[in-house]
């Protein structure tokens, strides 16, 4: 009986080896013969005679006729109903997370200043498959000018009426300040010292620091200006890394031996709350508002990833509303 069963066991374990080699040799084959005909695909159906695709036509006395009928008449009319349904989803898509006494919307024709790096370097989409082409983008000074595109020649900006006055000196102060592009296939670029930047290898809030701001000439003109201080604060993202909660190394989060985090300005390493730029500017204006140079503040969260707003719910910097736009797009 011993001998039988020791023959029995030995027999198992041979057909389970023989099984295990089977089937390796078959999976290495099929993963290997898969890739081999994908690449070769058109090769292979035609050896077959068998075509992977198929024309249709239609036809009647007039000719060849559409199978898919397009409700747009001409490529002019398809672009622009792209432009429309992105204002429409910016519309409908934009959050009102605050608005004190009614706050907005603002009269037309209203006077701002407009602050944050944000500002001149929006957020349009993310990275990867998330990016889009910027070329054509309305900023927010031409969207707060009236910029807009038409039915006639949607690939063409069209000057509107104003719906605010804007300070044009800190304008101009926040494109030097953050403004620029980034240098490209060994061309040297033009970023300013504050501009943001956001990687798989740094992630950079950015933001001019209110000492400067108080500095330029644009703030002088702010009295001029006062109807409403609109702060711009964004936040980027995309494909390959994720948004840092901590730099790499930080003893406040007991974070000391991820060396592979990307480093940023943010408090404590966090890019999702304000940085120390972004909570001076927003202290400035508060300060503003107490003397009466400026009547209202409104912020605009120009990001897909929502910073930490604990300072709106304690009312930390006065602030009369507050938006939420998400990613802007071309043309929200």
């Amino acid at each position: 009986m011993k001998k039988t069963t020791k023959y029995v066991g030995s027999a198992k374990r041979n057909f389970q080896k023989l099984l295990i080699a089977v089937f390796g040799i078959v999976f290495g084959v099929l993963t290997v013969g898969t890739d081999v005909a994908m690449a070769n695909e058109s090769t292979i159906s035609g050896f077959l005679d068998q075509p992977d695709y198929e024309l249709v036509q239609k036809e009647n006395a007039q000719g060849p006729q559409e199978l898919f009928k397009s409700e747009f008449n001409s490529i002019k009319e398809l672009v622009y109903n792209g432009y429309k349904v992105q204002l429409e989803e910016a519309t409908e898509g934009t959050v009102l997370l605050k608005n004190d006494n009614d706050a907005l919307p603002l009269e037309k024709g209203s006077k701002i200043s407009v602050f944050g790096g944000a500002s001149v370097k929006p957020f349009n989409g993310g990275s990867g498959s998330g990016g889009i082409d910027t070329t054509e983008a309305i900023s927010w000074y031409e969207a707060f000018s009236g910029v807009h595109f038409e039915a006639a020649n949607p690939n063409k900006k069209v000057d509107g009426e104003n719906y605010f006055e804007v300070n044009e000196k800190l304008h101009k102060n926040y494109e030097s300040w953050c403004g620029g592009t980034a240098g490209q296939s060994g061309r040297p670029g033009n970023l300013g010292p504050h501009a943001p930047a956001s990687s798989v290898s740094s992630v950079k809030i950015g933001e001019a620091p209110w000492d400067k701001v108080e500095a330029s000439d644009g703030y002088a003109e702010i009295p001029n200006y006062g109807d409403a201080a609109f702060m711009i604060i964004k936040r980027m993202g995309g494909e390959g890394y994720d948004l840092p909660a901590t730099s790499g190394k930080n003893e406040q989060y007991g974070n000391m031996n991820n060396k592979t985090a990307a480093t940023n300005d943010g408090v404590y390493g966090d890019y999702l709350q304000l940085n120390e730029n972004e909570k001076s500017t927003l202290a400035g204006l508060k300060e503003l508002k107490a003397e009466g140079k400026i009547k209202k503040i409104v912020l605009i969260l120009n990001m897909a990833s929502v910073i930490q707003l604990d300072f709106l719910k304690n009312d930390t910097y006065d602030i009369d509303a507050c938006l939420w736009t998400g990613a802007v797009g071309e043309y929200g």
